[in-house]
């Protein structure tokens, strides 16, 4: 049986261990904290986000690319793909298969042209239904990255190739 001591430690380690993935919605701002940052934790997952429209304009994007096209030049971390598919935490992901498909892989070919071929997928404010799983089958983001912390709730049907990574640690890059 674990004591109360016990079990305070653990949940203390979770809360100050390392993220296990940042994701990245602001490189252009925090394009030197995070160089630094990934050059002492190789092994942090970054999760990029290319776009957000309709907030960035043509500027900031080419920016976003520019910068994210070093950051993975520079670096060994694993990366994937940061999409945000609601505008705000809370709100209601009602987006059809057909738009979800558009947006996610629109962001998916523009990391593939910076030579990034990802295989894992963060939904922006953790917002997924089944349609996001079958885009990301269909395009082969097979590795789904869900919050653990339960403000959310999960699809209740995920398809055979995708495998659902459970994320309890994880920070935005204007948090370094």
């Amino acid at each position: 049986m674990l004591s109360i001591k016990s079990i305070l430690s653990r949940q203390w380690q979770e809360w100050f261990a390392p993220p296990t993935e940042i994701h990245v919605e602001r490189i252009f701002e925090t394009y030197d904290k995070l160089s630094n940052y990934t050059k002492k934790h190789p092994k942090v997952m970054l999760l990029l986000l290319l776009r957000k429209p309709p907030f960035w304009d043509d500027r900031i994007i080419q920016e976003v690319e520019e910068k994210s096209s070093r950051i993975i030049s520079k670096v060994d971390n694993p990366i994937g793909l940061h999409v945000h598919l609601i505008r705000y935490s809370g709100e209601k992901l009602a987006l059809p298969f057909d738009k979800q498909y558009e947006r996610i892989k629109r962001e998916y070919e523009a990391l593939k042209a910076l030579g990034v071929e990802a295989v894992d997928f963060c939904s922006g404010c953790w917002a997924y239904d089944e349609n996001t799983l079958e885009v990301c089958e269909k395009l082969g983001l097979t590795k789904v990255h869900i919050h653990t912390g339960g403000f959310h709730s999960l699809p209740t049907s995920i398809p055979e190739r995708i495998e659902i990574v459970a994320v309890r640690n994880s920070i935005h890059d204007y948090q370094l």
